[in-house]
């Protein structure tokens, strides 16, 4: 009786320190996200909320430079770990579902039992649009899907003599006039630029040489489309129209500043075709006032079809690597 008194107690005493350990013991999540204040502080106080309602987790947020995602997150797979879930444009994405970096959508996580009725929760066609669908198959779950419209500092247009509301450019030429006007030159230098674009991260002139090209009537969201466009005279005036801005035009010196964002923010540019509504917030954190500003549509080329700026998207992706898949969605 003894002995079983004793296997009895040692039992329990190790079914407790057990039970204690596993409460003790914490479930890591490591993010890699983009940085773009101020919602870094929005995107952390989410993750602030999950932990205090799910005390066993603990979710870590790694912010990075939008232009250098691609490089972290391979660089984080083929490491093996440090790395759980990642944000990821739609115009990146694909290499990252094909290379088997991302792991499929899990319904379970999500009390579902069908992708199907994952894919109810958001708005038809959500996640391929926002780069979450790969060869019949979804991995990431929709965080962003926005599109792009032109910003024009309205004060730098009354400084030029024009007025803020009838001459708002219409067209790809009344654009590059408009432009010319607002840019400011000292000793043949540009000190403000009429117009810029972010050059440090490809995908940004890209996406609006992309709306250059459907504007021409041409099939650039299929590669096909893009290989038959390579060589049509409608190509050739788009890519020539986006490239005359910093030659031909003169109303864009690259070396002004890396970011289009923060340099019409500050002042030191005039327009720029890479915001969305989310800009006004960002706008906050420069020195430009908002009543200098306005969003406008994105100019046309005469005649041809009427079509805007491009539709963007982000997806999170829960890690192929990641040990903890459903608590990670």
């Amino acid at each position: 009786m003894k002995k079983l008194l004793v296997i009895f107690i040692a039992l329990f005493l190790f079914i407790s320190a057990s039970m204690v350990w596993a409460q003790e013991e914490k479930i890591n999540i490591v993010h890699f996200h983009w940085t773009q204040p101020p919602y870094d502080e929005i995107n952390a106080r989410a993750a602030k909320t999950f932990m205090e309602k799910y005390p066993n987790v603990n979710v870590e947020i790694i912010f990075i430079a939008d232009p250098d995602m691609p490089t972290k997150v391979r660089t984080a797979a083929l490491g093996g770990g440090g790395m759980d879930t990642f944000a990821m444009p739609n115009m990146q994405s694909a290499w990252f579902m094909a290379n088997g970096i991302c792991s499929e959508i899990m319904p379970s996580a999500f009390g579902k039992e069908t992708i199907e009725e994952v894919l109810d929760m958001w708005q038809e066609g959500s996640l391929q649009k926002t780069g979450g669908y790969y060869n019949g198959k979804y991995y990431g779950i929709p965080f962003e899907m926005s599109s792009y419209v032109a910003w024009i500092n309205t004060g730098h247009m009354k400084e030029a003599g024009l007025d803020p509301v009838a001459n708002l450019p219409k067209t790809w030429k009344e654009f590059v006039d408009v432009c010319k006007k607002m840019t400011i030159r000292q000793n043949d230098v540009i000190v403000r630029n009429g117009f810029a674009i972010n050059l440090k991260a490809s995908v940004f002139p890209f996406l609006v040489l992309h709306s250059f090209m459907e504007q021409k009537g041409l099939d650039w969201p299929t590669e096909q489309g893009l290989l038959d466009s390579l060589d049509t005279p409608e190509a050739l005036e788009a890519l020539t129209t986006f490239t005359n801005f910093a030659t031909k035009d003169g109303i864009f010196n690259p070396g002004l500043f890396d970011d289009e964002r923060e340099g019409f923010g500050n002042g030191l540019c005039s327009t720029f075709l890479t915001g969305g509504s989310w800009y006004w917030g960002v706008l906050d954190s420069y020195s430009v006032a908002r009543e200098d500003v306005a969003p406008i549509p994105y100019p046309r080329f005469e005649g041809r079809k009427d079509i805007g700026g491009p539709v963007y998207g982000y997806c999170v992706f829960v890690a192929e690597q990641c040990k903890n898949k459903e608590w990670a969605w």
